[in-house]
Formats: structure tokens, sequence, C-alpha cells
């Protein structure tokens, strides 16, 4: 499998614009949302050593470590919702002439749709916490970086929602009631929490112009 993660920018920009099924929406929330915690990882490495901010110094450079990892665990998703994608394709694709071969071809598609839900689920728990983070750190940032704390948000934001439309039209595939409606209830928790973070955040930032 091509891995977009070590490609370039451009690579991977053309990728979503050619007429292949993968990279798509869910590979580019991904990003999107790696984006948004590296930036979440700028903006408070920076105020950690402005002068001035020195009461604030220990959790600036906890949340620097802290958006440091979220990207590491953020950016993979952009190979891994490819790979999901696939998994679905080749279950779709598989025989159907006899009964034992629509019996494996439908367990195949389940369980490629599970995964393909999962994946996506995780990425928009992911974006729900960093928002959150940046949402408690944003009144206490250096004003020349709340900007960027800004796209910081709404870059988290957009992922979750792009996360959020796959994992709803994946579930929609699944026969598992009880697995659709495990995802679909946290997701509806999920999006009022990050809702509720992006404002917070925002207002901060609008603040501070």
């Amino acid at each position: 499998m091509t891995s977009h993660v070590d490609g370039t920018v451009r690579a991977f920009v053309d990728a979503c614009a050619a007429k292949t099924p993968t990279p798509g929406g869910g590979a580019a929330s991904a990003l999107f949302a790696a984006l948004g915690a590296a930036l979440g990882a700028m903006a408070t490495r920076f105020t950690a050593g402005k002068k001035g901010f020195e009461a604030h110094a220990a959790a600036m450079e906890q949340a620097a470590a802290y958006f440091d990892d979220l990207r590491a665990r953020l950016l993979p998703i952009v190979d891994e919702d490819c790979h999901a994608y696939d998994v679905v394709t080749a279950a779709y694709a598989m025989p159907k002439d006899t009964d034992d071969a629509k019996s494996a071809r439908g367990a195949a598609i389940q369980r490629g749709l599970a995964l393909a839900m999962d994946v996506p689920r995780r990425g928009a728990r992911l974006c729900c916490e960093g928002a959150e983070r940046i949402a408690d750190l944003a009144p206490n940032l250096n004003k020349n970086l709340i900007s960027d704390a800004g796209v910081c948000v709404l870059g988290l934001s957009a992922a979750f929602e792009g996360f959020a439309m796959n994992v709803r039209i994946n579930a929609a595939g699944l026969k598992d009631e009880g697995e659709k409606a495990g995802a679909l209830t946290e997701l509806s928790t999920l999006k009022g929490r990050i809702e509720a973070a992006r404002s917070a955040a925002m207002s901060a930032v609008e603040a501070a112009f």
C-alpha cells in the first residue's frame, strides 16, 4: 500500500484530485487534524518560552508535548483510512456465485465496514480531545500565536466533521445494530463537546483582536 504520509504535500494533493477511490475525504480529514495538532504544538511551544508568560510555562510545555503526541497519533490515519476503504472495496469485489461465496462475501463486507467506521471514529475522538485542550489553553496563549490556535481548533473541527460523515456512512451498512447504535451515540456526544470547545476557543481568539 502506498504511504501518503511519507510522500510530499504536492503528491498527496494530486492524489486527492485523481480519479481514484483513495485518498479521499477521510484521509484529507486526518491531514486537517494532524495540521491542527501541529499548530497547537507551535502555539503552546512559543508561549512556553515567552517572557511574560512564565506563570503558564509548565502548562504550555506539557501542552506542546501533548499536541506532538496527538499529531503522531492522527497522521497515520491518513494511510489507515485509505487501507480501510480498500478492504471494503475488496470485500465487495469478492465472488457471489454460490451460497458459500455469498456468505463469505457478506462477512467480509461487514468486517470491512466495521474497520472503515472504527478508523474515523478514533480520529473523531482525538479531534474532540485536542479541541478541548486548545480551548482550555487559548486564554493564556501568547497573543501573537492566537490566530494559530484558532486555525488549530478550526482544523480539528473540520476534521471531526469529515470523520463523522465517514462514521455515519459506514455505520449505515452494518447489520450489528448494537455496534451501529454505540458508534452513533458516541458521535453525537463528541459533536456536542467539540462544538462547545470550538466556541470557547474562538471566543478567546476574537477577544485578542
